[in-house]
């Protein structure tokens, strides 16, 4: 269990680091592989959603994340990968710095994602993609490729008259490729599709589920409900999707329904479901994170109770589990982790088959 210094708003696990952006406007690294958090400040108001983004180059010395939040501005970030030497000589990291600012949202940005490089010989574009959904119901296609839709490099702060030819140390502002609109309101979460570059699904406030063709840049297809949707995951089983919603359900969307919106719900949080993770691999496990101070493993097909229930533990010299909301989760197959109101990452252990869950210390 780790304590941050202020409630967090996303998390992510990879490789044994949690990268995580908080409601005080920066971003924070924690690995094993670090002598101390590697912190990314830049954000002026609140951060919202932060991401991993695939290096372009396939670098193995930098890496590049991607974040946005209540300023309305997103931003690429680059910084040194962590390395196991560096550790051991207990040496600081350089500070990351923003390599693009992505200006669109008129907004806050609720979520930033990005899609995987396509396998080498892959018929998809090899390069960076991003999305970005906001509060003003848009979302926006973004492609990371160094020249591509950059506009004249500034310093950071500085004013449009002092833009210099790029020099280290320089930000460039990207505009996006395309601009996807239909959200008539919120949007909560927009992602790529899992096997499909060319796909991408939202859901929002206006209690639908979109799917985007993203080749044309225009809606495919559309489900509605009677929720307000605050999160969307996508299944390792085709054609799934999950939400969390504000009426305290778990709920699974089966694209191949043309004529039904929502195919299965799942209750039992008793508040509202603030994040859903899939299990990377295994078809249809689901963890999902609830203001009601728990984490849930579900298999859907056992939809009448969880898998397993985790309270939050109880903070160092209090009795009785935490009563923090939960705002944000991820599994990575074998680590669970959670974060939220008490300015913590919560760490667990689940077995490959979600019928075994050990606390981290």
């Amino acid at each position: 269990m780790w304590p941050w210094a202020h409630h967090l708003s996303n998390i992510l696990v990879r490789c044994r680091a949690i990268l995580t952006s908080s409601y005080a406007g920066t971003l924070s690294l924690h690995s094993s592989h670090l002598a101390t958090d590697l912190t990314f400040a830049g954000h002026d108001l609140s951060a919202l959603s932060v991401c991993y983004v695939a290096h372009p180059q396939g670098s193995t010395t930098q890496g590049w994340i991607a974040s946005g939040g209540m300023d309305r501005v997103g931003r690429v970030w680059q910084y040194d990968l962590p390395t196991a030497e560096a550790a051991l000589a207990d040496a600081p990291a350089p500070l990351p710095s923003t390599l693009y600012t992505l200006n669109l949202h008129q907004a806050p940005i609720a979520s930033v994602r990005s899609r995987a490089l396509p396998l080498s010989g892959a018929s998809a574009t090899a390069s960076p993609h991003l999305l970005t959904a906001g509060w003003d119901g848009v979302v926006g296609v973004w492609d990371l490729t160094p020249g591509v839709n950059e506009g004249e490099p500034t310093e950071e702060g500085a004013p449009k008259r002092k833009r210099r030819k790029q020099a280290p140390g320089t930000v460039i502002a990207k505009t996006p490729v395309s601009v996807l609109t239909g959200h008539v309101g919120k949007v909560s979460r927009a992602i790529f599709d899992r096997l499909d570059a060319g796909i991408a699904y939202s859901a929002g406030w206006d209690h639908t589920v979109r799917q985007w063709d993203l080749s044309v840049a225009t809606e495919a297809a559309a489900k509605t409900s009677d929720k307000v949707l605050l999160a969307l995951t996508q299944m390792a089983s085709p054609n799934l999707l999950a939400t969390g919603s504000t009426d305290r359900l778990v709920s699974f969307w089966d694209l191949r329904e043309a004529t039904q919106a929502i195919s299965l719900q799942i209750p039992g949080h008793s508040a509202p479901v603030s994040s859903v993770c899939a299990h990377p691999t295994a078809p249809l496990l689901l963890a999902s994170g609830s203001y009601d101070s728990t984490v849930r493993i579900w298999d859907a097909r056992s939809p009448k109770q969880a898998l397993f229930t985790v309270p939050l533990p109880p903070k160092e010299g209090e009795e009785g589990a935490g009563g923090e909301k939960v705002l944000c989760v991820d599994w990575d197959g074998e680590r669970l982790v959670a974060g939220g109101e008490g300015a913590r990452v919560v760490s667990w252990r689940v077995s490959a088959s979600g019928d075994k869950v050990e606390a981290e210390q």
